[in-house]
């Protein structure tokens, strides 16, 4: 078990690269790809004939392009392996954690939750490469690789047809598992769909107590809102691999919300799926063991039968994204005129950046599939608002990462060393008192403890938080069940997010609340921008927002029309 931490760790950043591996193949559509003899040379696939390649007119062209189609070949193998290994991985912490509490063991979960999604979203995403066949037939004729390789790739491909059904099987043994830890995710979901609450509890404002606004943020991962983006993510994904669920009350309902939020989510960049067809073809495809009654297969049915419409999914998106610009723009200026105010409400800025990346991705998703879906080419109306997101969202990580070195980190180190350290040493003794447990485990929090009273490594030390928690959560831990370790589970969750804020922030920034999607919508990023010029309210703002943009995405400038950059250039 103390090796499941680690592992969680290095697949889900594995997994996160290969997502980017994956888009560049799904953008690689040279015209051979599509070629009537590259077609011929996979008709019968999962078997490869390469001489049919050999022969087309385009096979010279191809040659020249064979480095390129070998790195995404090797992007495929890389995904088989991948899978496998992630799926391993998935059964043995289901088997190795008592239970998956965002409260009690948030490390844990989080990563057994993210490397779930990681894997759908890989494999959703390799079913969306529409050459991918292709790729592979071309790469046998062009580079003539091991056929073992070849053949095992094939039939990765063959197998993975459709994928969320295939890993309904692959990860069958941690179902219950899996519907356990999503169905006690029912408080942190409704919060964080539902703009109301967050806005009356001002999750995230500082002037809601402006009396506390000083004081560190201290509640529970399982509130906090930066994960607001995986959320979403692990009740879309999740559920689709436990379908026998789908027949109880709490999860339909939970489902039902979500679809009225979007029926687009994001895979990586630009490319989405429609989550609606998705849970369509598991209810038609899913031969599960369980017999269902007749009232539980008509509720089920109707989870997709009776939603909203585009517009009035767009209506109440149109809420929330709202509420993200008026709190983002709160917080810019409450951090820029007083910057120490950054150091123990940076909770509540990777909360707000969280909110504002999820809604500016959505955003552009639904726009980009009601423009393509629509005759006229653009069924949305344009929002200046979500511009202005735009620009208070990059301000505010700007201000992030200007302060850090200077405010943040030596505030978090201080915080470590004199009020993490000595509640840690204490709570440790504890541990140490019980007689089961091996000198390898109090060696741990020996170094644990040590580490915290005067970090030098800090990367080391959020290693053992992961290595402490997994502990602590296993099965065989003689320190009793979770519960009543909570106030050690806590304690350490308290530490790794400190020793995160004072050496990994940037990193942590990105993992919540990246914006690098921006640069594949830059199309209509400039047709947004093209709109708010035209109303002299929001130009200021919008013609920043873009300036900022074009800042951290510099090749987003080659694609704005001159008549713009002029107006741009105009507020510069």
């Amino acid at each position: 078990m103390s090796k499941i931490a680690e592992r969680l760790l290095v697949l889900n950043r594995f997994g996160e690269a290969l997502l980017a591996r994956l888009h560049l193949a799904k953008k690689y559509s040279p015209a051979f790809l599509s070629d009537k003899a590259v077609q011929n040379a996979v008709k019968k696939w999962p078997a490869v004939d390469a001489s049919a390649v050999s022969a087309s007119g385009k096979f010279a062209e191809i040659t020249l392009n064979a480095e390129t189609i070998g790195a995404h070949f090797d992007t495929f193998s890389s995904l088989r392996e991948f899978t496998a290994k992630a799926v391993e991985v998935i059964i043995d912490a289901g088997a190795g954690v008592q239970e998956f509490d965002l409260s009690l063991n948030p490390t844990m979960t989080c990563g057994w939750l993210d490397l779930i999604v990681r894997v759908c979203k890989a494999n959703a995403l390799l079913s969306k490469i529409e050459e991918r066949k292709g790729i592979v037939a071309c790469h046998v004729a062009a580079s003539q690789p091991d056929a073992a390789a070849v053949a095992a790739v094939a039939g990765y491909i063959n197998d993975y047809e459709n994928a969320f059904l295939r890993l309904t099987r692959d990860v069958s043994a941690v179902a219950m598992p899996l519907f356990l830890t999503l169905s006690g995710l029912t408080e942190p979901f409704y919060r964080v769909v539902n703009t109301e609450q967050l806005r009356n509890e001002g999750a995230v404002s500082l002037t809601v107590k402006p009396a506390v606004m000083n004081q560190p943020f201290l509640e529970s991962m399982g509130k906090s809102l930066r994960l607001s983006r995986s959320i979403i993510d692990w009740v879309a994904y999740g559920f689709l691999l436990t379908p026998d669920s789908l027949y109880s009350d709490a999860p339909l309902a939970m489902l039902k919300v979500l679809m009225q939020q979007a029926q687009f989510f994001p895979l990586y960049g630009d490319v989405g799926i429609n989550l609606v067809a998705e849970y369509n073809n598991m209810e038609i495809n899913y031969k599960g063991p369980q017999k269902h009654s007749k009232d539980e297969k008509r509720k089920r049915k109707a989870l997709t039968e009776t939603l909203d419409t585009p517009a009035q999914v767009r209506k109440r998106r149109a809420d929330h994204l709202l509420f993200a610009k008026q709190e983002l723009r709160n917080l810019y200026f409450a951090f820029r005129d007083s910057p120490g105010l950054l150091a123990p409400n940076i909770e509540i800025a990777l909360g707000g950046l969280a909110v504002a990346a999820q809604e500016l991705q959505w955003y552009f998703l639904a726009h980009r599939n009601a423009a393509a879906a629509s005759k006229k080419g653009d069924a949305v109306p344009i929002q200046p608002a979500v511009v202005e997101l735009l620009h208070w969202a990059l301000a505010v990580r700007k201000l992030v990462f200007k302060y850090q070195d200077n405010v943040i980190t030596p505030y978090y180190t201080e915080y470590l060393q004199r009020l993490d350290a000595p509640q840690l040493r204490e709570l440790c003794g504890g541990v140490h008192s019980a007689e089961e447990v091996d000198e390898s485990v109090c060696a741990l929090f020996n170094e644990l403890a040590a580490a915290v009273e005067g970090p030098t490594d800090l990367r080391a030390l959020r290693v053992n938080c992961h290595r402490a928690e997994a502990y602590l959560t296993s099965p065989n831990a003689a320190t009793g069940p979770m519960k009543a370790m909570a106030a050690l589970l806590e304690r350490n969750v308290r530490v790794l997010n400190h020793a995160s804020y004072a050496g990994d922030l940037s990193a942590l920034v990105e993992q919540y609340s990246s914006l690098a999607f921006v640069y594949f919508f830059r199309d209509q990023l400039a047709h947004e921008l093209s709109h708010s010029i035209s109303n002299p309210t929001t130009c200021s703002v919008a013609c920043n927002g873009v300036l900022a943009a074009i800042a951290q995405f510099p090749d987003v400038a080659f694609f704005y029309p001159p008549s713009i950059m002029e107006v741009v250039g105009g507020h510069t």
